[in-house]
């Protein structure tokens, strides 16, 4: 059986552009097509690891929006 991990961020303005976008993202990742306001990204795996791996690039990206001052992290 499959694990599927659906994520969502509200975007803000026009703050984001695809460029802007998947210059934050994973390597291992790239949005192709941003659909305004919502963005959403799939991931499909059956490993543990890859899912904590997945979750921790997404800490990741958070904590760079922060740092950035466009999104307030709570955890």
């Amino acid at each position: 059986m499959s694990n599927a991990i659906r994520l969502n961020e509200k975007c803000i303005g026009e703050f984001y552009t695809q460029p802007y976008y998947n210059s934050l993202l994973s390597g291992r990742e790239k949005i192709e097509r941003m659909d305004e306001p919502e963005v959403c990204r799939e991931y499909n795996t059956d490993s543990k690891q890859e899912i904590l791996d997945i979750l921790k690039n997404e800490i990741r990206l958070c904590e760079k929006k922060v740092e950035e001052g466009e999104i307030r992290l709570n955890l």
